[in-house]
């Protein structure tokens, strides 16, 4: 363990899930201390990351009010939103299950499924760049 640890566990200093410290007791040895430190560097989420109802609550009024204008710069924002949704709920994943990224068999699949987002952007910029190809052809 690391030094001082269970001691911040206990006075509440650092606040761990039940599941987060019974994993790293059935992790390897070896891979003990380092999923311990992590305790001390990751925050904690319950069920769903920070402000989740709330972004989806605003998001569903802003759909229904027909007045609102839908412009590039709030189309951006949207999605600069989800992406950061996206990030907090892998990283809750990670944090309150740490044994995905202890076990090689889970770890790979975890790798292969935000792979494929990694090739929609990737798909994306490929799109982005034959427009401006056929563009500066057209010119």
């Amino acid at each position: 363990m690391v030094p001082g640890i269970k001691k911040e566990i206990l006075s509440g200093k650092t606040k761990k899930s039940s599941e987060q410290i019974a994993a790293i007791a059935k992790a390897p040895q070896e891979q003990r201390r380092t999923l311990t430190e992590n305790l001390r560097l990751t925050k904690v989420y319950d069920k769903k990351p920070p402000n989740f109802n709330q972004n989806i609550k605003s998001i569903a009024a802003e759909m229904r009010d027909l007045s609102t204008p839908v412009t590039d710069e709030s189309v951006l924002e949207t999605l600069q939103g989800a992406v950061k949704m996206f990030i907090e709920s892998c990283e809750s994943t990670f944090i309150n299950h740490q044994n995905i990224l202890v076990c090689e068999e889970n770890c790979q699949k975890a790798f292969e499924i935000l792979e494929k987002a990694k090739e929609y952007i990737n798909n994306l910029k490929e799109i982005n760049n034959n427009a401006k190809n056929k563009s500066e052809n057209n010119t």
